[in-house]
Order: C-alpha cells, then structure tokens, then sequence
C-alpha cells in the first residue's frame, strides 16, 4: 500500500516505509479517515520535502533537529494558492501531525534526535472572537 504520493514507480526509502506502517498503526487504531489525510498531507509534505532538498535523508535515524526547522521556515514562506502566507493554524497543525509521527517512531524503536521532539510548536496568535450586536429596534 503506497500512502505517499510521489512514490509509485520507485522503491520507497525507509523513512516512507516507516511512515507507511505508521499509518497503518493509526487505521488500525481506527482513527477517523480525515486524519488519515491529515497525516498524509502533512507528514507527506515533509518527506517531500526532506526528498527534494535532503536527497540523502532516507531513514528515520537521518532526519535532524536543523531538517526540521529548515522545512519549517520553508512553510512559513510557503503561499496559498490565492497568495497569501499560511495560517499560524496550518503551520501548527503541520507541527502537530509531524511531531506524532516522530513521537510514534521514537517509541517504535527508530533512531529519532531527541531535539525534534521538544521543538516547541510555532506560536499561534490569539484571534479576538466574532462578537455581533442585535439591535432591539430592528427585532419583530
């Protein structure tokens, strides 16, 4: 089962496979199908990513502190397809889905640098909330 776009026609490296029994761990657990597609995005997102401008990361134990936060700072310049930045919300979600993967595989055994693991999440500003004004005179 391929997961991993990009990878059909060419052995996937060891990190794709562990991603891929990653997932199979989390479909097993019965994860809801939309996370699936988070982490596939997601983690997908890396792994492309570490394939284009970390041609020799192949396997879990490759991956380092500094890979993550360059491909951090490579969404962060990253644009929508209406040009605009990605959200705080989307870089943090990216975050998240990254540091469970790697979560997973330091407890599934994989060599992981243990700094990916406390790399604080990037800041999330606080939105003020919606507030709406009903006025009494207009209300029948």
């Amino acid at each position: 089962m391929r997961v991993l776009e990009g990878i059909a026609g060419r052995r996937p490296t060891p990190l794709e496979e562990a991603y891929q029994v990653f997932r199979l761990e989390r479909q097993g657990n019965l994860v809801a199908p939309r996370t699936l597609e988070f982490y596939d995005r997601r983690v997908g997102e890396l792994i492309a990513w570490l394939h284009s401008e970390a041609p020799t990361v192949e396997r879990v134990e490759d991956v380092g502190v500094n890979h993550l936060r360059a491909f951090r700072a490579f969404m962060t310049e990253r644009r929508r397809p209406d040009g605009q930045p990605l959200q705080a919300a989307t870089l943090h979600a990216s975050h998240r889905a990254i540091h469970t993967f790697l979560a997973w595989a330091e407890l599934d055994g994989y060599g992981v640098d243990g700094p990916m693991l406390r790399l604080p999440p990037p800041r999330r500003p606080h939105k003020e909330a919606t507030v709406f004004h009903v006025d009494r005179k207009s209300v029948v």
